[in-house]
């Protein structure tokens, strides 16, 4: 990435080192990050709840843990629901309640708080969640598709024009920026309820729409 930015801009080492270009292209990751949900952030882990231990910092689930999507009673495979911590304060106050299974939860200052505060044995919670993505080293690659990498070369050159102060090149440059992640938002969410799939002998291509039978699937 950091030769196609130089190849590009032809700003030379002497002018902005390697180190400096990895930032930018780093930052371009982690502005588009945090733009949507997507699927190659996803990940699933567990963390270990003890007897009367009510909260756990994210870091048990993993050191990149941020947003959590769902957390279930290992147990019982039983989904927690998840409340609002204002909820969960304005309902109970400083008294907490104890059960000896917990049945929801709250994150608050990058921990997961339990409630009712459970009372058996230690027990497992699996996790579904949302990831950090870590940093770009040299010679590494973002986690999403390859086709959408030059997406992070469009905002190195963005943050080149941008020093070279030529603000219609950074402008054009960051529009190329925005334009790949809006198509790389769309190749990762879009619906595929009218895609076509086949069925029966001869093939028979078929929808949801002319598929009665799988109503409510």
């Amino acid at each position: 990435m950091i030769a196609a930015i130089r190849t590009s801009t032809l700003l030379p080492a002497t002018r902005v080192s390697d180190d400096e270009m990895l930032d930018w292209v780093n930052e371009g990751y982690f502005r588009l990050a945090v733009l949507h949900g997507w699927p190659w952030l996803e990940a699933a882990g567990h963390f270990h709840a003890t007897v009367g231990q009510q909260d756990y910092p994210l870091t048990d689930i993993d050191a990149s843990a941020r947003r959590l999507i769902a957390v279930y009673d290992d147990e019982s495979n039983r989904r927690l629901r998840q409340v609002a911590p204002a909820v969960a304060i304005n309902e109970y106050g400083d008294e907490f309640p104890s059960a000896e299974r917990a049945t929801c939860f709250f994150v608050w200052a990058d921990r997961i708080y339990l409630m009712p505060t459970p009372t058996a044995v230690t027990m497992i919670y699996k996790v579904l969640y949302h990831k950090a993505p870590a940093a770009l080293l040299v010679g590494t690659s973002p986690e999403f598709d390859p086709m959408f990498h030059h997406c992070l070369v469009h905002y190195g050159e963005f943050r080149a024009w941008q020093l070279e102060e030529d603000l219609d090149k950074a402008a054009a440059a960051y529009s190329h920026y925005a334009d790949m992640v809006d198509r790389m938002r769309m190749w990762y969410t879009q619906r595929v309820d009218d895609d076509p799939w086949t069925v029966g002998r001869p093939a028979v291509t078929s929808y949801w729409s002319n598929t009665p039978f799988l109503d409510g699937l």
